[in-house]
Parts: structure tokens; sequence; C-alpha cells
């Protein structure tokens, strides 16, 4: 495609946040601190976040790609409290497209869910100690691989010679062959 017209990736949005108004963003930070709230909860923080990007990549070989992207995240966090013992207990969610994210979601049930998970923790026996195998959660894989290997993995970092682990390794094999990774943008959300 040298040369040709350039690939354009535009979600569709029903609710561009641009156009909520903070009193809707406020009322959903209000339902969430609501359901959070409750008998041992000492502390309910909240982050709300949006941000809206226009991206344009040329190559050197004449091909041209555009994309729209606008990321909503909310994170909450709870600290419960017994007898002098703190316990938290942290969820965060995020995605891609319009306000309608939000909607699309049960963000009293989220408040719930952290809550109840901050206060079962004050009743929690101490975790054990040691080697133990793992099981990692479908959406905490993403933020796994992301961090251990997305920052290495950074075109500019490789290209230049200075990414601790990937040095030296454009066109090698990095990782092993029966694990896939990939990144599309033109995946509904994604």
């Amino acid at each position: 495609m040298a040369g040709g017209e350039a690939k354009v990736f535009r979600p569709r949005i029903l609710k561009p946040v641009a156009d909520v108004p903070a009193e809707t963003k406020v009322a959903l930070l209000r339902k969430v601190y609501e359901a959070a709230s409750g008998p041992f909860i000492r502390q309910v923080s909240i982050s709300y976040g949006d941000t809206s990007k226009h991206i344009r990549i040329f190559t050197s070989d004449g091909e041209a790609t555009e994309e729209w992207r606008t990321i909503l995240t909310l994170s909450l966090t709870v600290v419960a409290e017994k007898d002098g013992l703190l316990q938290t207990a942290h969820e965060a969610i995020s995605g891609c497209g319009g306000f309608e994210f939000f909607d699309a979601r049960d963000m009293a049930a989220l408040g719930r869910k952290v809550r109840e998970r901050a206060v079962k923790r004050l009743s929690a026996p101490p975790a054990p100690s040691g080697e133990m195998p793992i099981v990692i959660a479908a959406e905490a894989g993403g933020t796994l691989i992301h961090e251990a290997i997305g920052h290495p993995l950074e075109a500019d970092a490789v290209q230049k010679g200075i990414s601790p682990m990937y040095k030296g390794a454009v066109g090698k094999v990095v990782g092993n062959e029966k694990v896939s990774v990939l990144e599309d943008p033109t995946m509904p959300g994604q």
C-alpha cells in the first residue's frame, strides 16, 4: 500500500467523553463511593480519568495509519478497619470507547465487591510464606506482560540499543514460542 491512502481506525463512540458534563462524571463517582462505603470502611479513594488521542503514523515505506483512541479508567481503593487492623482492597477497570463504557457495567456492584473484599480481609488468616504456584487472572495477564515485556520492547529503546533486555535482539527469537502477544487497536474496546 506504499504511497496509498491511510488506514484509518476510528471506533464507534456513542457518548464522547468531551460531551459528557462534569456533573455526570461526578454522579458516577458518587454512585461508586456510596456502594463502597459502609460498616468498617475507613477510607474510599476513587480515581477517574479519560484521555483522547489522535495518532498518525507514517512509515519510510510511504504507508500511513491514523487512529482515534479514547481510554477511560476508574480505579477504586477501599480501606477497612477493625480493632486497629487495616486491610485494603483495590479494583481498576479500563477500556477504549466513549462514556457508554460505564453504562455497560454495574458500577455500584463494583463498589460493593471491593468493599466486601476489604472487609473479608479483616478476618483472613495470615498468608503463608515461601515458594508456591500462582494463578494469574485473565485481566491481570495483560498488565503483567505490559510491565515485564512491553516497556523493554518499546521500539525506540530497542533501536537505540538501550533496552535492558532486548539490546541487540532485533530479528532474534526473544521468548517461548508457545506464547503469543497481540496488540490490535482495531478490536472493539481494546
